[in-house]
């Protein structure tokens, strides 16, 4: 009997809920928009210090969390976060990473702005890359003659409304009792993941020097 409670039990923890499902969160347009850049307060980046790196698995905050609306001219709001690149000397790494959930993944772009706010380069949620459970973007800052002073994040709306779909398999495991003796039993399954895309969830930024510079972006 307390080999087949043990299997009970076990079976129970392979199958059971790990618990409150995420849900993103979705930033406010409705409000307190701003009609220009330069009103939206900036977040300082800065190198980390040596030593206290963060793990891949760290620093991933709610976008809404971050995010302030902004009104562009054409009227239409959009949440903006808005990273100051004051500390950060180049040649320099920015990477941008995204936390892939079923309950909702941020479709993220980025745009590099100079200091009068003008846009130097864009980059589209379709030159992010999906590594294991997360969408990432590598984005390399040269020394030249106009040096990006802003990162800024907004949803890519091309890509939301979209989703992310991955194939996986799940395993079941059932205990048989075969008079005195008892086996565990794997059945196998095919499962198909959803990840919906959205505009907000969860994202990270962080800056890291880099040692030469790169001839392209």
């Amino acid at each position: 009997m307390r080999a087949i409670a043990l299997a009970l039990l076990l079976t129970a923890s392979l199958t059971g809920c790990s618990g409150i499902a995420y849900k993103a969160a979705m930033p406010n347009v409705s409000m307190n928009c701003v009609d220009s850049l330069q009103a939206v307060s900036g977040m300082p980046l800065k190198f980390p210090v040596p030593g206290e790196e963060l793990d891949e698995h760290e620093g991933f905050v709610e976008f809404a969390s971050v995010a302030r609306c902004y009104r562009p001219a054409e009227g239409t709001p959009v949440p903006v976060a808005l990273y100051r690149l004051e500390s950060i000397t180049p040649p320099a790494e920015v990477k941008v990473s995204v936390q892939l959930s079923t309950g909702g993944t941020f479709a993220a772009a980025l745009d590099v702005l100079d200091a009068d706010m003008k846009p130097l380069r864009r980059y589209g949620f379709e030159q992010f890359t999906r590594r294991g459970s997360t969408y990432s973007l590598d984005v390399f800052l040269n020394p030249s003659t106009t040096t990006p002073a802003y990162v800024m994040l907004s949803p890519d709306q091309t890509h939301v409304g979209k989703k992310d779909t991955a194939t996986g398999s799940a395993t079941n495991v059932s205990p048989i009792l075969a008079g005195p003796v008892m086996f565990m039993y794997h059945t196998g399954s095919e499962t198909v993941t959803e990840n919906p895309l959205l505009q907000g969830g969860k994202v990270r930024v962080v800056a890291h020097p880099h040692r030469t510079a790169i001839t392209a972006d």
